[in-house]
């Protein structure tokens, strides 16, 4: 039995593969998709649980992503502080494990214009 490839058919494999290179950071073209916002609020979630902080997500400003094992997101979120008017601005990143179904939240620090 044999098989026989649609003419461009291999060209789109390559072509996909050279877009997303492993290990680099690619912009994310659209931060509104409510996936992505998702992921900078459980990112601020976790980051208060884990340092007993009440840091609250206002939205993702900015990301980037990078194929690893699973795919790592770099988010510049906004956040506010109860009890004071100012907005904040700091960088969480992610891993989110496809074949787990699962999100890790790795660090945050705070983003210095």
């Amino acid at each position: 039995m044999s098989s026989v490839a649609v003419p461009g058919q291999n060209d789109a494999v390559v072509h996909n593969v050279e877009q997303h290179k492993l290990g680099q950071w690619e912009p994310i073209k659209d931060v509104k998709d409510p996936y992505v916002q998702e992921l900078g609020r459980f990112g601020v979630m976790e980051a208060n649980k884990q340092s007993g902080g009440n840091l609250i997500f206002n939205r993702v400003d900015f990301g980037e992503r990078k194929v690893v094992a699973g795919i790592e997101y770099r988010l510049r979120v906004v956040v506010e502080k109860p009890g004071d008017n100012g907005i904040y601005f700091y960088m969480i990143l992610v891993l989110d494990n496809k074949l787990e179904s699962t999100w890790k939240f790795l660090s945050i620090e705070p983003f210095l214009k």
